[in-house]
């Protein structure tokens, strides 16, 4: 195998199939707008639109609703397109080298994100904020989804197509864009983090190391950015 093919996954496709490649891209990233958004609204509606807080109102629309439906297509495509040997399979390797690459990956988007905030945020933003379990929990299962989502299948798929840079930056900016909560310094600052990101799952050559980065991100920093 010669070390461009490596670069670019492992595999080398014809045009026809890139293309296929690319709208089972389209299809994942769509569904988080339909029928993603109809479910959202389904389930909140089955809720009694709670409070965004607790096991009902912050838990249960993690667990269920927020990007469930975008990953339960990418685990659909990833498994149709594995076994027809167009992309490589999910990757879950657990050792050291995924730890610190995780650990790493962590700490350094958390400084990214503090500076970022410091920057264009108002004033007191940053400070305190007694940890909440429910948060963490809610956490432990959306960043799954979202790394099973970005850092996995969009990243895997793009990567053959279009070679492992360009296909970080375009996932990585997919990932800023479902964050609309958030003003454009701070989704051009979760391109950048997820940039980093998909280079630590290439690294490891594993889904675990962009995990445990984003829980330790998230945990730090839902204690400290208001």
């Amino acid at each position: 195998m010669n070390k461009g093919l490596a670069r670019r996954g492992g595999i080398a496709l014809d045009v026809r199939s890139k293309l296929i490649l690319l709208l089972f891209v389209a299809i994942a990233y769509g569904s988080n707008f339909w029928p993603g958004e109809w479910w959202r609204s389904q389930l909140f509606r089955w809720l009694g639109e709670p409070e965004y807080a607790g096991f009902r109102g912050l838990f249960l629309p993690h667990l269920l609703a927020y990007v469930t439906m975008t990953a339960i297509v990418c685990a659909l495509l990833w498994a149709l397109l594995a076994k027809a040997r167009l992309v490589v399979p999910p990757r879950f390797a657990l050792d050291a080298r995924v730890a610190w690459l995780g650990a790493a990956g962590g700490f350094a988007a958390l400084l990214l994100s503090l500076l970022t905030v410091w920057l264009v945020a108002p004033e007191g933003t940053i400070g305190w904020i007694e940890p909440d379990g429910w948060t963490i929990a809610a956490n432990l299962v959306s960043n799954f989804y979202e790394e099973w989502i970005f850092r996995g299948f969009l990243l895997v798929a793009l990567t053959v197509v279009i070679g492992f840079w360009p296909a970080a930056v375009v996932a990585s900016a997919m990932w800023a864009w479902m964050h609309p909560q958030f003003p454009l310094p701070m989704q051009l600052m979760l391109t950048v983090i997820g940039v980093g990101w998909c280079w630590i799952s290439r690294e490891s050559k594993s889904l675990w190391a962009p995990y445990f980065a984003h829980m330790s991100l998230d945990v730090v920093a839902d204690s400290l950015i208001a």
